[in-house]
């Protein structure tokens, strides 16, 4: 059983999962690549837990898309999470979920280049397992991530994403619903909402859009060629989207990943959901606008981002959404040659 272990010092809670240690290569620093042993290809369901959902026309042994409980979880539905306090600390029952979600039945695949079917399965997927974990009334905020390549987290090469139910609100989401509420309250605007139309009028920091989605690099990204990728029309929670939006934001993840693997040379990256807390939608319906990040793994922080809290970006979003845009036409606007070879 895990544990969220709360600092009275920062003010954060930290997930204790030593489940997670077990993994094959857990604590090394590289990635299993070989599909000799890969539990994700088809024909070794075996040696991963039941499929708890699948997309497939042709029945479950031919899925296409399939679901499992992680083996080595950071959160198990093992009872509803409680506070136990202890002087000045409190831990809670890391009372949760952990999914893991196969993107293609291709070892080889790329999450960058699959078919734009596919990747409706995948982004279908994702909407039906946000749905289905949000009925359990003890979780309150649900993410959905994708570490692709070495060096991004990821220990296993077969394409797939992981999705957490959590029993509390992270810190950082929490701050981001209070700075969103705020700024209703005083303007009677989403701040998200007035980002997407700021940039999609100004266009240095777009890099491109479709029927219902925009994606741009934010105007104080902390990191190069950082992309949010969010919906044109207000909505709060990830599972608010339409079938069609939900296609749209398929062809979206697509574009966004394909510009990163081709104008960077295939870096790799993290990728990962940013929605309202569950059961929060309501209170938090006009202010708070789901996203979806794009994070190319091009930096590693330092001393001075570990001491405070503050990230040296050495590259100008502007320059880097007109890189992803145009390609490399001046080599001085990202950096010159690191910008090519994909790496600063």
């Amino acid at each position: 059983m895990s544990e969220l272990r709360y600092n009275p010092v920062t003010d954060e809670w930290v997930v204790v999962a030593t489940a997670r240690a077990k993994r094959p290569d857990g604590f090394a620093n590289r990635m299993r690549r070989d599909a000799i042993e890969c539990p994700f290809c088809p024909g070794r369901e075996h040696m991963t837990p039941p499929t708890v959902h699948y997309l497939g026309d042709d029945g479950e042994a031919e899925w296409q898309v399939r679901v499992f409980e992680n083996k080595y979880p950071a959160f198990t539905l093992d009872g509803k999470p409680c506070v136990n306090c202890e002087e000045i600390y409190r831990v809670v029952r890391g009372s949760g979920r952990h999914e893991v979600l196969v993107l293609s039945r291709d070892h080889a695949a790329h999450a960058a280049m699959l078919a734009v079917p596919q990747m409706q399965r995948v982004a279908r997927a994702y909407v039906d397992r946000y749905r289905a974990l949000s009925e359990l009334e003890h979780l309150r905020y649900i993410t959905i991530i994708t570490n692709q390549g070495h060096g991004s987290g990821a220990t296993l090469e077969h394409p797939h994403s992981q999705i957490f139910a959590l029993p509390m609100v992270p810190k950082a989401i929490r701050r981001e619903c209070s700075n969103a509420l705020r700024r209703y309250k005083r303007t009677g605007k989403c701040i998200t909402c007035q980002v997407i139309e700021h940039e999609a009028d100004c266009g240095d920091r777009l890099v491109f859009r479709n029927e219902h989605f925009a994606c741009f690099m934010p105007y104080a990204s902390a990191f190069p060629f950082e992309l949010s990728v969010a919906p044109l029309r207000h909505m709060a929670g990830f599972a608010d989207m339409t079938d069609h939006e939900v296609d749209s934001f398929a062809a979206a993840m697509r574009e966004a990943n394909r510009r990163i693997y081709e104008k960077l040379d295939d870096p790799p990256y993290n990728a990962f959901l940013h929605s309202a807390p569950l059961r929060e939608e309501g209170r938090l319906a006009g202010a708070f606008h789901w996203d979806w990040h794009v994070r190319p793994c091009l930096t590693t922080l330092g001393g001075f981002e570990h001491a405070t809290g503050l990230v040296i970006n050495a590259s100008r979003p502007e320059d880097c959404a007109k890189f992803l845009r145009e390609g490399a036409e001046d080599e001085a606007a990202c950096g010159g040659t690191a910008a090519e070879e994909g790496h600063f």
